[in-house]
């Protein structure tokens, strides 16, 4: 997979027949399908899913999936490395999940929705919401798997935190991807500089209000 080339030609014109509509849910054309192809085409994926315009049902649909895989993986990591009251931790990260995980998509998608059309994003707020929660489907295997294999290496140390990284900076990159691609931005780079700066500033800030606090 070249990343440089998602990164930069992100409005490249699909080639003939590439995006034909969907026969079914799982076969080529389907949301499996999509899912799949984005790991090698993430572009092509995205396109795919913004042209289908999907119903504000399905969007809610496809964040439910979504949150629900990335919680199997922090699940399965909590069983793998056992302890005290898992049964409650287990409890805790679906409660997170659906309850705060939801919601905050939809806040992300607004807040994108707004700074991008501050510079010229030509996106509709479907779309924002679209581009958001595709990103988040999209890589949601790769973060279950890297959530296992982290529990799974946690006696590495480090390592173990740098294969979870692994998966955040994955949705990183499709999120940027799939972002200027709604937007209609010639490149995701300008995505990626301006949420680093957003999260720089609130990191800033929280750390800001602890210090004060401590």
């Amino acid at each position: 997979m070249d990343v440089s080339q998602d990164f930069i030609r992100v409005t490249e014109p699909a080639s003939i027949g590439a995006d034909s509509q969907p026969t079914s849910r799982v076969g080529e054309g389907g949301v499996l399908w999509r899912v799949l192809r984005s790991h090698w085409d993430m572009k092509g994926a995205t396109r795919a899913m913004l042209e289908s315009k999907p119903s504000e049902t399905r969007l809610l649909m496809l964040l439910i999936l979504a949150c629900l895989t990335i919680y199997a993986g922090r699940a399965f990591g909590l069983m793998i490395m056992g302890g005290d009251d898992l049964l409650a931790r287990v409890g805790v990260n679906f409660i997170a999940a659906i309850m705060f995980g939801i919601p905050s998509f939809y806040g992300v998608a607004a807040l994108c929705g707004l700074i991008a059309r501050a510079f010229g994003g030509e996106a509709s707020w479907r779309e924002c919401r679209t581009a958001v929660f595709w990103a988040a489907l999209a890589t949601a295997p790769v973060v279950f798997a890297t959530t296992v294999l982290s529990a799974v290496l946690a006696a590495g140390g480090e390592f173990a935190r740098v294969v979870e990284l692994a998966g955040s900076v994955y949705f990183g990159f499709a999120f940027c991807v799939a972002v200027a691609m709604a937007n209609k931005f010639r490149t995701a780079w300008g995505v990626f500089g301006v949420t680093a700066a957003v999260l720089a500033v609130i990191f800033c800030g929280l750390w800001l209000l602890l210090g004060d606090m401590a």
